[in-house]
């Protein structure tokens, strides 16, 4: 089959834009090695570490996991799926073992994107290969290079596996769900069902951020199949009340309400209100010159599979209205409980939603240009005139733009300390490989490799211990302090056996 020269080069794009995304994830990789637990890592699995020192094996450390859950969901938090994942964070089976949460964090986004990628322009759009590629290689590079907060994203397992984890879960069910839809043969259809009937439960189960936004996809999702009289709308109603099923239970937790009672009092108008007002403002500065400049290399690309679509396209003003609500209601569960308050791994699974969002929208209102005559027309003269630009030129032109708006987004500073240039704030793979070439990396592992040989002494029951000298932006979260009542001090102490520890 011979191809064409617009075919050559996306093939070439999505073999330069791929190897791209696979080496810049090996500094990234590399950095998570030095990752060491912290904070809210030693409260959730202190029983299980216990459990395992103690020779109980796997079984005892489910089980003392399974109790520290329900310990929670009596008396702080209900989101029992999330609860029993942060209580087997992998420092309990050995300090050894923590990179490889760090590890698997970034496995389930790179999966849970590419399934739900997979899965809508794959097999829903009928886009070809080296498009898809281009489209996935893309959103991947743009997401994991601007993380909004990385350390919380994929470096600390506790936070990143209650959103960024569920999160990629949630991309993951919608995906199967896709591809459920599309799946022609029984046998298929029910594998795929069977396999994202889980995964909803799970969602559930987890962060109500990602649960709510999952309940109302699939609530809108099974309205637009029984309007148009689909029987597909079936399996979108049986995952949203195996969802909504997990959500109820996580919501009647008596934990919520004494951890509510300490937040304050609760406002659903106050919540709504905050989250659309931070809908716009994220999508203001998640729309950078980077995202921009991604955006414009995908332009020619969707709008000829746009083109080509069976869909029509007509209202991309609602549609837009529509995803805009769907967008902002993410930040209305912390807004609802917490007021004007948004951690930052919550803000990273927003930024992460941007991308899709964005690409939809996009996709739709290039759909919508493609059926209007006068665009037709418009584009028919220039083509007439001789005004047009290949592909490739085009593609190297928006690389270059991109370069330069990435150079643009470094933020250089001065280090107060030593009065030094210190660079922070850098796309993600520059940050762990400066990390690693400057050395803090293999440093800050080694003052805590320091630590845990004080740790694992029998003989020190009230653990005096130094303060940290290197704090690298991807892997430091929160530090022990002096006061050894403090609960990060008490909570290292339970994790690893002993009376008390502080810093000197």
């Amino acid at each position: 089959m011979l191809l064409t020269e617009t075919e050559k080069t996306e093939r070439r794009l999505a073999f330069l834009l791929g190897a791209i995304l696979l080496l810049s994830l090996v500094p990234v990789a590399a950095v998570a090695l030095y990752a060491h637990p912290s904070a809210d890592d030693f409260s959730y699995g202190a029983q299980a570490a216990a459990a395992w020192r103690q020779g109980g094996g796997l079984p005892a450390v489910l089980h003392a996991a399974w109790q520290r859950t329900a310990e929670a969901y009596a008396s702080w938090q209900g989101s029992f799926c999330a609860v029993f994942l942060m209580c087997l964070q992998p420092a309990v089976f050995g300090e050894w073992a923590y990179p490889l949460g760090c590890l698997f964090l970034l496995a389930s986004y790179l999966g849970g994107v590419s399934l739900f990628l997979y899965a809508l322009f794959r097999r829903c759009l009928g886009c070809g290969r080296a498009v898809f590629f281009l489209v996935l290689c893309t959103v991947l590079l743009l997401s994991l290079q601007f993380t909004y907060d990385p350390v919380e994203s994929f470096f600390w397992y506790n936070g990143g596996v209650y959103y960024t984890f569920f999160y990629s879960l949630m991309l993951a069910m919608l995906g199967l769900l896709l591809l459920c839809w599309r799946a022609r043969r029984p046998l298929a259809k029910g594998l795929l069902f069977v396999c994202a009937l889980p995964l909803a439960l799970a969602v559930g189960g987890g962060n109500y951020v990602t649960a709510l936004e999952s309940a109302l996809l699939l609530f809108c999702a099974a309205c637009f199949l029984l309007w148009r009289r689909d029987r597909r709308a079936a399996a979108a109603l049986v995952l949203l009340a195996a969802l909504a099923a997990a959500m109820l239970a996580s919501m009647a937790a008596p934990g919520n309400g004494v951890r509510q009672a300490a937040e304050g009092a609760p406002s659903a108008v106050r919540g709504i209100a905050l989250a659309l007002v931070y809908g716009a403002y994220a999508l203001c500065s998640c729309t950078t010159l980077p995202a921009v400049a991604g955006w414009l290399f995908l332009t020619p690309f969707l709008y000829r599979l746009a083109a080509r679509s069976p869909f029509r396209f007509r209202r991309p003003l609602l549609v837009a209205l529509l995803s805009f609500c769907l967008f902002a209601a993410q930040a209305a569960p912390p807004f609802y409980a917490m007021g004007l308050s948004m951690p930052e791994r919550i803000i990273n699974i927003v930024c992460f939603s941007y991308y899709p969002f964005f690409l939809l929208n996009l996709f739709y209102v290039l759909g919508w240009l493609s059926r209007r005559e006068g665009w037709n027309r418009l584009l028919s003269s220039l083509r007439r005139g001789g005004v047009s630009l290949p592909l490739g030129r085009f593609a190297l032109a928006v690389g270059c733009v991109f370069l330069c708006a990435v150079l643009g987004a470094v933020q250089a500073g001065k280090e107060e300390s030593t009065g030094g240039l210190k660079l922070e704030h850098l796309p993600l793979s520059a940050q762990a490989a400066l990390s690693l070439a400057t050395g803090e990396a293999q440093a800050y592992g080694a003052q805590l490799e320091e630590r845990l040989a004080q740790y694992q002494d029998e003989s020190q029951r009230d653990v005096l211990l130094e303060p940290l000298r290197e704090k690298p932006y991807l892997l430091y979260f929160e530090d022990v302090t002096e006061d050894p009542s403090h609960w990060r001090n008490r909570a290292a102490a339970s994790f690893y056996g002993k009376d008390s520890v502080r810093l000197r």
